[in-house]
């Protein structure tokens, strides 16, 4: 049922996924790219339009920039404009209509232009004419004054300030406006009918070119979201293909998992890709595993056989010993001297015994032995008794409060009454003499909640997440003589544990310590 769960959950798609997110950057990047490409594509093809459009206004102007050529026996005047013409009145309109200097007639003036398209000027060698209606914007020619060169041409001029800078014989494109038409428009120096220098204008609508470029942007932004669609879904079952491999890894590695400290077994290793590499170099690192654990296993058995082993042996001379002290403090015609010395033999033998006890206990609790005998059920408040009595508690310091009285649990009632009688001697031993030991119980939910609560000068938060670890004591005032082995919160925790319980200890500097165990009721 849980390798199914973890299976569906792989396959699922989930921003936290390696698959997702491969996806995810490679759309982001793509969409970045195309967003790219295609404003590079059209600022390119909108640049090749205009200069398209620029060469052809290039063109247009071309017969304008060379003398112009009259009939047989007529001379070709290229003499320099009059210095002394009227001055320039550019930006106050065109005056049509209105003759040219000394009342002489332009010749040819009479003629009309023969226009050879869109944008193209008159055919200069027969003379300037008026613009036909339907060419507003073929070339417009100006006098070295701002003048139209073109009696009846009325048209205003596109560009005031290019139109100046044609007189004074610079060539430049420009941008304008007429009304809602956006304009390209050339100016340029320009020879006149007489070969005087003045000026010519220009102009090609850009309406067709910027509905061209819209065109090609419409498209773009409409192939966008297709071409990154096809690129998610391609990029789905790439994806899928490729980490079908991490698939079956993940797979392996939850049973090896789910093995416990099980390490024989192995990952496939499918192909010669990277993904095989990292599968072999991982079994090396299984098959070291394995080795290590096989020898650490090895070598607790033996330490846990020469414990169990030594303590069996050493149970029965320090019975005899603390016999034989005991035997010798009974009689009556010993010294002072004797006295003292049998007393601290037999308190180093008591103690030593304690601790073969407590050493014979956690080799039980390694081979799984505590807590299987099991009785139906323990009264608290019996279990309290026995375990204040035996931790020598004065019934004046001792305060239970167990509601309801009647609070059992299921256990081996022997190593209960150790559990409790290990809390209350350290209760004892760190608080004064005269505080009193608080003791009560609370039912939360379905479990029994013992809390034990001294008035000592507390435990420093730093040595809370190590308190029930094999031979801790927390500082040498809880060491030895007035201390324990560093085991006594051990075999709590464990006799807790094989009970299905859990022991924790709970403390502030100066206000004492709770240990609080909580077991299922009985």
């Amino acid at each position: 049922m849980t390798q199914r769960s973890q299976t569906n959950g792989t396959n699922r798609l989930h921003f936290g996924s390696v698959r997702s997110q491969l996806i995810f950057w490679n759309i982001a990047v793509l969409a970045l790219m195309l967003l790219l490409l295609g404003i590079i594509c059209r600022a390119i093809t909108l640049g090749v339009i205009l200069r398209s459009v620029d060469q052809e206004l290039t063109q247009s102007v071309s017969m304008f920039q060379r003398p112009p050529r009259f009939g047989p026996g007529r001379p070709n005047s290229m003499g320099p404009p009059n210095p002394g013409g009227p001055p320039s009145n550019i930006g106050h309109g065109n005056a049509p209509g209105q003759p040219p200097p000394n009342n002489e007639k332009l010749p040819g003036a009479e003629h009309r232009d023969h226009h050879d398209g869109p944008g193209h000027g008159p055919r200069y060698e027969h003379g300037p004419g008026s613009p036909e209606p339907s060419k507003p914007y073929q070339a417009h020619l100006y006098t070295k004054a701002g003048l139209s060169a073109l009696p009846d041409d009325t048209r205003a001029v596109w560009d005031v300030a290019a139109l100046r800078k044609a007189i004074a014989g610079q060539t430049v494109f420009t941008y304008t406006t007429l009304g809602d038409e956006t304009l390209r428009v050339i100016s340029t120096p320009a020879f006149m009918i007489d070969s005087s220098l003045g000026a010519v204008q220009c102009a090609y609508p850009l309406k067709d070119v910027y509905r061209a470029v819209s065109g090609i942007t419409f498209a773009l932004l409409l192939l966008m979201p297709v071409g990154l669609a096809i690129a998610g879904l391609a990029g789905y079952f790439l994806t899928k293909r490729v980490l079908s491999h991490v698939h079956t890894l993940t797979q392996a590695a939850s049973r090896l998992g789910q093995s416990g400290a099980d390490f024989s077994g192995r990952l496939p290793v499918l192909g010669e890709d990277e993904f095989a590499g990292m599968a072999s170099t991982f079994n090396g690192l299984l098959s070291s595993l394995d080795d290590a654990h096989q020898t650490q296993t090895a070598s607790m058995e033996m330490l846990k056989r020469f414990t169990a082993d030594a303590s069996h042996e050493l149970k029965t001379p320090l019975t005899i010993i603390r016999g034989r002290a005991s035997m010798g403090l009974a009689r009556e015609d010993l010294d002072k001297g004797t006295i003292r010395t049998l007393t601290e033999i037999e308190l180093a033998a008591t103690r030593m015994d304690r601790l073969v006890r407590d050493m014979l206990h956690i080799a039980r609790f390694d081979e799984g032995g505590v807590g299987v005998e099991r009785e139906t059920e323990l009264f608290l408040n019996a279990i309290f008794a026995e375990a204040a009595n035996e931790a020598g508690a004065p019934r004046t310091r001792m305060h239970t409060d167990i509601t309801p009285e009647h609070l059992t649990v299921h256990g081996n009632e022997a190593e209960l009454v150790r559990l409790f009688r290990n809390l209350i001697e350290n209760a004892l031993r760190y608080s004064p003499e005269d505080s009193p030991i608080e003791v009560s119980a609370s039912v939360k939910s379905d479990k029994v909640c013992i809390a034990i609560t001294d008035h000592g000068q507390g435990i420093p938060p730093e040595h809370l997440p190590h308190l029930g670890e094999r031979f801790y004591r927390v500082d040498a005032s809880r060491s030895r003589p007035s201390g324990g082995t560093g085991l006594g919160l051990y075999i709590c925790k464990s006799i807790a544990a094989a009970h299905r319980g859990s022991v924790r200890i709970e403390s502030d500097i100066g206000e004492g310590a709770t240990a609080i165990v909580e077991m299922p009721m009985g």
